[in-house]
């Protein structure tokens, strides 16, 4: 959500309105050097099924919805529709 107007320019921008959905992962591989920088990590859970923001490090309110066993973590990827595959 912004001030601005669809179509129009700002700083050498054009500003477009972009539907942003939820995408389910069935599993992903963490590596040292990423071939793509655009997904980026938000939180991870603790063992105590509680999300821990993974840039301050502390522990949130909020608990992870459906974890199972092992890691869970929520991932932000921008501008999806442009991502790299192989």
């Amino acid at each position: 959500e912004c001030d601005h107007l669809e179509d129009l320019v700002y700083m050498g921008r054009l500003c477009r309105m972009v539907e942003r959905k939820p995408v389910k992962l069935d599993h992903t591989s963490l590596v040292e050097h990423p071939r793509d920088k655009r997904c980026i990590i938000e939180w991870i859970s603790t063992d105590g099924g509680r999300k821990r923001d993974y840039f301050t490090w502390k522990i949130l309110d909020e608990k992870v919805k459906n974890a199972k066993s092992g890691m869970v973590m929520g991932c932000v990827i921008d501008n999806f529709n442009e991502l790299d595959y192989d």
